[in-house]
């Protein structure tokens, strides 16, 4: 159990032995070279011995699909990262490596333990107070990295079990539509909570960006990112070496919205249960979707086409690689075998192990590590994950909610109750900061003379076409093509060397 990457020298059979654990928390790179094997937790520690060039894959998987840490390429050439739950065995002799996968869930043939209600919910929280458990034991203070979300206030509940008097860290943001500081405040009993507030400003965001791509080695996922790691700093400075985040809740527990189709799908056998499940998600989500009617067939349709999202959880649509950029690369995604026969578990999976939580860890890893502080993930408990994997999709989904079991606990057990019935986001003003005026220019003008322009990766003249009108629409739209282009001009920028 727990989080770990290393290495061990097998001097008896001539070998060396990587590991990494089984969700990828923490980060393993290797090369390969004509002397042998380098290994390190960081990227530049690698370049340093070993220069390369820049991944032209990675780079086109980036500006197309916004992919980050998807696979076990990295952002250079002939560097790898191992994956998560793989051991890679290298024979020091013969200079060659094979690659095994240690762990994985159990597929659709294991059976559920059980579909007792209570028996289920006993058994939940009897695994998330252990989990809880393991996490809190440091020689240091344990705090917790807390927002609005239930996973988050359940995670800040269950270290209360464990601790008298704990201290909390949260962004926020002046704009009172996106500052999750206010929605704790309304939302949130705080009681024996030492709370520690970050906010972030519009005229941080450029500098900001240019600085922590240093420590991430890649383009950063969006302004949440870069606030969660801007608030690391207060973290450091306030002398904390642990804290716990509840990354891997939505993809385990059910959390995000595009969830919603994929579950009525695979419940479509029981009539009963599709409409009343229906009838709930229409009244939480304000518009009427009845089964098998033109509109359910087209949220049915979103299955496969919104598994990917922007930060802001809208659809990305706009990307501006060139045809050069293209000419060089495989442009079609590799298509990863199906595990589960149900829509919704797959894609909770694909999630888990490709999509979203393997940039998620990378990022909240990078954000901690870049200021001294371990970040653990209780959630990512192998045997809970593994629990509530083998349970059916109404321990995730109920009455139009997500994350059914983690609500249950804290209504129960805690007297908590969220009015929110679905994901939220954790929202930034990001649209609007890259909407102004002042931050177009400077955009603008840092890409017109910059590497993206010289080195031919992306069409600069529809690019600047597709931002100015952007900025000129009432519709805040989708912020993330803008993202994309300003991040990696800052990383192809940076010095790795």
């Amino acid at each position: 159990n727990g989080i770990f990457a290393f290495a061990i020298y097998d001097r008896l059979h001539n070998k060396i032995l990587l590991c990494r654990d089984r969700f990828g928390v923490k980060p393993l790179y290797y090369s390969f070279t004509e002397q042998g094997l380098i290994v390190a937790s960081e990227i530049k520690a690698i370049l340093k011995v070993c220069p390369k060039d820049f991944n032209m894959q990675a780079i086109y998987d980036y500006l197309k699909y916004g992919l980050i840490a998807h696979n076990n390429q990295t952002f250079f050439e002939g560097i790898y990262s191992l994956e998560a739950a793989h051991l890679l065995e290298y024979d020091l002799i013969s200079k060659k490596a094979k690659k095994i996968r240690y762990w994985d869930l159990p597929d659709d043939n294991t059976k559920c333990v059980s579909t007792d209600e209570e028996e289920v919910l006993s058994k939940t929280y009897s695994m998330l107070r252990d989990a809880m458990r393991l996490n809190m034991v440091s020689d240091v203070e344990v705090a917790v990295s807390l927002s609005s979300g239930t996973d988050s206030t359940l995670l800040l509940k269950l270290a209360q079990e464990r601790s008298t008097r704990i201290k909390a860290f949260t962004f926020g943001f002046e704009e009172s539509n996106y500052d999750e500081v206010r929605r704790i405040r309304e939302e949130t009993k705080l009681r024996d909570v030492e709370w520690h507030t970050v906010y972030m400003k519009r005229s941080e965001m450029l500098p900001t960006v240019k600085e922590a791509i240093y420590y991430f080695e890649t383009p950063i996922g969006g302004v949440g990112t870069l606030s969660a790691y801007n608030m690391m700093k207060e973290v450091h400075r306030q002398n904390i070496k642990v804290m716990l985040s509840g990354e891997g809740s939505d993809e385990s527990f059910g959390g995000y919205r595009y969830y919603f189709p994929a579950f009525f799908k695979d419940v479509e056998h029981d009539s009963n249960l599709l409409k009343n499940e229906l009838e709930a998600y229409s009244l939480a989500h304000g518009h009427r979707v009845k089964p098998f009617s033109q509109e359910y067939h087209k949220m049915i349709a979103l299955i496969d086409k919104e598994a990917v999202l922007a930060p802001d959880g809208t659809g990305e649509h706009i990307s501006h690689e060139s045809k050069a950029l293209k000419d060089i690369v495989r442009q079609t995604q590799k298509e990863r075998a199906k595990r589960f026969s149900g829509s919704f578990k797959q894609i909770m999976y694909d999630d888990l192990v490709t999509k979203k939580l393997p940039k998620l860890l990378h990022f909240q890893d990078r954000a901690g590590m870049a200021n001294s502080v371990e970040t653990r993930v209780p959630y990512l408990d192998h045997r809970l994950v593994t629990f509530i994997y083998s349970l059916p999709e109404t321990f995730k989904i109920r009455q139009g909610q997500s994350k059914y079991l983690i609500r249950k606990i804290l209504k129960d057990i805690y007297g908590c109750t969220h009015t929110r019935k679905t994901k939220h986001y954790v929202a930034t003003p990001q649209r609007e900061w890259l909407r102004t005026k002042a931050i177009c220019d400077q955009i603008l003008g840092i890409v017109k003379e910059g590497r993206l322009k010289r080195m031919n990766l992306v069409d600069l003249r529809q690019f600047e076409k597709d931002y100015l009108k952007y900025v000129d629409s009432r519709d805040l739209g989708n912020s993330f093509f803008v993202w994309k282009i300003i991040n990696l001009e800052y990383f192809l920028n940076q010095k790795w060397i």
